[in-house]
């Protein structure tokens, strides 16, 4: 997976905020997002995201998931490390390899397609930007098979 994130600010149990840093030698991009916790009537906690994204033409081809599946997949990483702080983190580019991480990344795509489908893009569009995506994160092509 390419990418990488860094923490730019951090409040004990309350909030923080970071990067995603995408494309890597290719420079494509960083977006910023910041997570808010607070306690919910019904749950212990919930979480406010906010996300900041400076659009660019790969956003057009990949659609919402091309930020979306990688936000996703770092608070996955970051839920790793606070549930198992003394165990290794798995490879990045190994887990795009695996099934479950396949798995993971497909049904992410897949629900920013449905997603990108009710704010008003043509199914067909949001079809081939989901596979575009899927392709992107997991290394494999985005023809149907």
């Amino acid at each position: 997976m390419p990418g990488g994130s860094v923490i730019t600010e951090c409040e004990r149990q309350s909030r923080f905020a970071l990067t995603w840093e995408f494309g890597g030698d290719q420079g494509r991009g960083t977006s910023w997002g910041e997570y808010a916790f607070g306690r919910g009537e019904n749950r212990p906690v919930h979480v406010l995201h906010q996300h900041t994204r400076h659009l660019s033409r790969n956003t057009g081809t990949l659609g919402p998931g091309a930020v979306g599946v990688g936000w996703e997949l770092g608070l996955m990483g970051l839920a790793l490390h606070i549930s198992q702080p003394g165990e290794p983190m798995p490879d990045e580019a190994a887990f795009a390899t695996w099934p479950d991480g396949k798995a993971i990344i497909t049904g992410s795509s897949e629900r920013w397609g449905q997603a990108a489908v009710v704010a008003g893009t043509d199914p067909e569009v949001a079809v081939a930007a989901t596979r575009r995506t899927t392709a992107f994160y997991t290394g494999e092509s985005a023809e149907p098979s």
